[in-house]
């Protein structure tokens, strides 16, 4: 029974591990659309005399916003969830479980820092890497 409860484990320590990856290419190709979508204001903003810093600071706060609301909530719904799963799985499978441990969370805020540097990093260079006349005044044709 242990050996099973191991293999599931790591069954369940995969399928999260594949959803961060995904989540992850998800806010990228978000977050590169967005870039795509604010040139103008960057372009802009870096006429008036905002730094590549400036930037770089804006794109990387924006994510950074979302991945913690996102983060807490979730955290805060595992917490509120706890009680009702509890009882669920002892009733029907006869087994103790928790949704999220205490020692988790260091790695939960190590993946939220990852997955800012995969899919806040990229669309930023790529923000600050476009000439400004060209964004402020796109060339015809």
């Amino acid at each position: 029974m242990r050996e099973a409860s191991d293999g599931i484990k790591l069954v369940y320590g995969v399928i999260g591990w594949g959803v961060l990856v995904l989540g992850g290419l998800g806010l990228l190709v978000a977050e590169l659309t967005i870039v795509r979508q604010r040139t103008w204001f960057f372009g802009l903003a870096r006429a008036v005399g905002a730094r590549t810093g400036h930037v770089i600071a804006l794109i990387v706060v924006d994510l950074l916003i979302v991945l913690v609301l996102g983060t807490a909530i979730a955290v805060s719904a595992s917490i509120a969830g706890q009680p009702a799963a509890a009882a669920f799985a002892r009733s029907a499978f006869q087994v103790d479980v928790q949704l999220l441990q205490m020692s988790t969370i260091p790695r939960l805020v190590a993946a939220v820092f990852l997955v800012l540097a995969v899919a806040g990093i990229y669309p930023a260079f790529i923000a600050v890497r476009q000439d400004v006349l060209d964004v402020l005044e796109p060339k015809a044709g």
